[in-house]
């Protein structure tokens, strides 16, 4: 390719391939790569089966390769999601909103994710998850004193929101913890929840 500039001369402009292309991969290299996937992270079937669609030369060897996978017990989405919700309420001390909207951002099946959900939380009460999440998230502050601020008193309620706590819960927690510092609170219907 050869540019003139306006000035006159020309330039010599070398185009190279792209070095991204995707690389269609045959059945035993697909193969292959899924162990790899795999053995990288633990992920659903449906993480794989996008993976594995992007990767494949001919999209039919992807359903019998999930197919062996499957049998060989490296893909089982009930084990994923037990473990990876189980990891999430216990490591990031997400509520049950959470860990639900995470399963299925992992393409995990709705109602398999509900079930996982409702096993994880079924003994557990809500309102102590809450006092070890502001525990944990405010460690270094006197709570009391930090929620008398509307302010904060908003922020920890958008952090308790956002983390997958009900929002009477969550009020309820913090107005208790400010120890009713905070009185113009929302109406009624702002702490119902959607879900």
């Amino acid at each position: 390719l050869v540019y003139m500039s306006p000035l006159g001369g020309a330039t010599l402009i070398v185009v190279k391939p792209r070095k991204n292309a995707p690389v269609r991969l045959a059945r035993e290299a697909l193969e292959s790569y899924a162990h790899k996937a795999l053995a990288a992270r633990p992920m659903s079937e449906g993480q794989m089966r996008t993976k594995l669609l992007a990767k494949a030369e001919n999209p039919a060897d992807v359903d019998p390769l999930l197919a062996k996978l499957r049998e060989y017990g490296a893909l089982n989405d009930q084990a994923f999601a037990a473990q990876f919700g189980a990891l999430r309420k216990q490591n990031r001390s997400f509520g049950a909103q959470r860990v639900r909207q995470e399963l299925r951002h992992r393409q995990i099946d709705p109602g398999l994710a509900q079930e996982t959900v409702a096993r994880l939380f079924a003994a557990e009460d809500e309102r102590v998850l809450i006092d070890r999440f502001l525990a944990r998230k405010f460690r270094g502050k006197n709570l009391a004193e930090w929620l008398a601020d509307p302010k904060h008193f908003a922020s920890a309620f958008r952090r308790l929101r956002t983390a997958g706590y009900s929002a009477a819960h969550s009020l309820a927690a913090l107005q208790h913890h400010s120890k009713g510092a905070v009185t113009d609170l929302p109406d009624a219907d702002f702490a119902t929840d959607s879900e």
